[in-house]
């Protein structure tokens, strides 16, 4: 990598610099300080989850329309967009996919705004991943100058409920986005459906010399 773009990170090791601090034993308030900041990032994607959501749950109803379709109804609409198109007497050798299968290729995957926020939330979990790290190895450190006689029982409750807090925002934000993921589910588990019982056609090879 050269010029600008020399020495660049990745967004792991700019989250964990951003979480390790000044380096050092961990404080409570440093732990504290850490619960805070997630629990902002969190509120930043929850808001803008909030703002994204009606796109998303508009797909997700077109996802839970397209897959009411039967078989037998998408097999005779595919048979009749192929006479439509090629003539009756050519119609068999072909087997377009009616809207509903096509439209559930599209949604099938993620759009560029569902992309841009679940690459933001890896981003927010990899920041956490990074806090869980440094919480532990203060628990660690706690625990190991409690058995010595020297440690602080409060400062191990207090860092234990910073630890708990972290892994609850974590969760709540891998979840934001969880109709794209049910959508994305059940557009795969039918266009599976859908394909695997496509009839396989005959092709008749003095008939492709036009094609």
């Amino acid at each position: 990598m050269t010029g600008e773009n020399a020495g660049a990170k990745h967004p792991r090791e700019e989250e964990e610099e951003d979480a390790s601090g000044g380096g050092g034993p961990l404080s409570v308030a440093e732990a504290d300080a850490m619960v805070e900041k997630m629990a902002r990032r969190l509120a930043e994607l929850e808001a803008e989850s909030k703002a994204l959501a009606g796109a998303w749950r508009e797909r997700h109803a077109e996802v839970l329309d397209a897959v009411r379709h039967s078989d037998e109804k998408l097999s005779d609409r595919s048979a009749a967009i192929a006479r439509e198109r090629y003539g009756e007497a050519d119609a068999g050798m072909y087997s377009p996919e009616p809207s509903a299968i096509t439209s559930l290729v599209v949604l099938s995957t993620r759009a560029d705004d569902e992309l841009a926020f679940v690459e933001k939330v890896e981003r927010f979990t990899c920041a956490g991943g990074a806090c869980k790290k440094m919480l532990l190895g203060a628990l660690y450190d706690v625990k190991a100058r409690l058995a010595s006689g020297d440690g602080d029982r409060e400062s191990l409750r207090h860092l234990g409920g910073c630890l708990n807090a972290i892994n609850k925002t974590m969760r709540t934000g891998r979840e934001l986005d969880r109709v794209v993921g049910k959508r994305i589910t059940a557009a795969m588990k039918r266009l599976t459906r859908y394909r695997t019982a496509s009839r396989v056609r005959e092709v008749h090879p003095e008939r492709l010399a036009g094609i």
